[in-house]
């Protein structure tokens, strides 16, 4: 499992050097700036970016091919994707996290920022990873494109008094931040590990 991890690693290296490169400098605009909504908004974007990046550099090579020649099996050749994806997430939201603190000197608010994001980042790689796994990547982005510009169609549908008579029910439940944050936290890795098991069972019946 360790080695099919770092073969994603070293499959993306570029990629990371790049994506990195973007992270440290929205990480000095935020503390210069006090702005911490661009590095927030890398978080998601970095969930479905990294394994369509992964897939993509994977099926150019041929390497599915060979994987299954070694004595590995398939559900363990999609649990390390899934393994190697979330590792980058958890690395965003510790540097999201950190930012919040610094910008904002405020623990409580950056720690809930951070898990919402968190929460948010898992259900865009949850939903895109079976995707890519049943169509692949390149009908992966038009399909996520679609479910993009039907998400934002929605919140723009929801703007306003809509908006307000859905936060004014949310609230009317009078949950406390710990289990706000424990719901998103919890439900998110859920959704992940039922991604996983369904891209499992498609990966298992794929012929290379």
């Amino acid at each position: 499992m360790k080695g099919l991890i770092f073969k994603d690693f070293v499959n993306i290296k570029s990629q990371l050097k790049l994506y990195i490169m973007f992270v440290a400098g929205f990480f000095v605009l935020g503390l210069v700036s006090g702005a911490t909504e661009v590095l927030s908004a890398l978080m998601p974007m970095l969930a479905v970016l990294i394994p369509i990046t992964a897939v993509a550099y994977d099926d150019l090579s041929g390497w599915n091919g060979f994987a299954l020649s070694m004595p590995v099996s398939r559900a363990d050749l999609v649990t390390a994707r899934y393994l190697f994806t979330e590792m980058i997430i958890v690395a965003m939201a510790v540097i999201t996290c950190a930012e919040y603190i610094a910008v904002s000197r405020n623990i409580g608010e950056a720690v809930m920022t951070t898990v919402l994001l968190y929460a948010v980042s898992n259900l865009m790689f949850a939903v895109i990873m079976p995707i890519i796994m049943k169509f692949g990547v390149q009908k992966a982005r038009a399909i996520f494109m679609v479910i993009a510009a039907g998400a934002a169609a929605m919140i723009v549908w929801l703007s306003g008094d809509r908006a307000s008579a859905i936060g004014d029910a949310i609230l009317s439940v009078k949950l406390n931040d710990a289990v706000i944050l424990a719901i998103a936290f919890a439900g998110s890795l859920l959704l992940v590990f039922i991604s996983m098991k369904l891209s499992q069972g498609i990966y298992r019946h794929k012929d290379f």
